[in-house]
């Protein structure tokens, strides 16, 4: 008689770890066997991780993990190819004495990137107010000189 919901009897060897189980229920090749040394030294940091975190993680938990940590590599090369592209601009604008200003904001928001960017939109959101102010002005002027 079987149980509703039962396990099939391929799944049943919990011996082994879950992905081996499934490659075996289902036929599907193992990944290429890697070096003893590699297997030593990921099953060292399982086991560190393990026992920082107080219990084993799944494998899809690793999988995420890793899909997470990529993804912040992948963000921190980019933001680094970003300073990079602004200091050569900067050097370029160090060159050229028209562009000194910018030079300056260059090096501010190399510097202080939040902050100077804070700045600026404040500032833009001044220079907004400030004009429409000034336009006002102006027609209020016109209106009342006609």
């Amino acid at each position: 008689m079987v149980k509703p919901h039962a396990e099939p009897e391929r799944f049943r060897d919990r011996s082994l770890p879950l992905g081996q189980r499934l490659r075996q229920a289902f036929g599907i090749a193992a990944p290429l066997a890697r070096s003893e040394g590699q297997r030593q030294l990921q099953l060292e940091s399982e086991l560190e991780e393990a026992r920082r975190l107080g219990r084993w993680l799944s494998d899809d938990e690793r999988e995420q993990i890793a899909r997470e940590r990529a993804l912040l590599e992948q963000r921190f090369a980019q933001e680094q190819r970003r300073r990079r592209s602004l200091l050569l601009l900067l050097a370029v604008c160090l060159l050229l004495p028209p562009f000194w200003p910018l030079a300056v904001g260059l090096t501010a928001y190399l510097i202080f990137p939040r902050t100077t960017r804070t700045l600026t939109i404040l500032l833009a959101v001044l220079a907004v107010v400030g004009v429409v102010l000034l336009v006002a002005a102006l027609i209020a002027l016109v209106v009342l000189l006609h």
